[in-house]
């Protein structure tokens, strides 16, 4: 789990400093061990920033069905 959390944070320092792929690969991380809010959040913005455009938004749309459900 710590390294999960370490991995968010990890995303959202690489987002803060634009650093898109670093961010990607980060929140990517997390997405593969589950489901996570923040983290498709979190890619949704990465892979925009990167001209992905179309998964960037994908990504965003999944997080309001997660957060409906009550995911963080």
């Amino acid at each position: 789990m710590e390294a999960l959390v370490g991995e968010l944070e990890a995303g959202q320092r690489a987002l803060e400093q634009a650093r898109w792929r670093a961010a990607r690969r980060s929140f990517e991380a997390v997405l593969e061990v589950g489901d996570s809010a923040q983290a498709r959040e979190g890619l949704g913005l990465a892979l925009w920033f990167l001209g992905e455009i179309a998964e960037g938004v994908s990504g965003r749309v999944r997080v309001r069905a997660l957060r409906a459900c009550g995911s963080r």
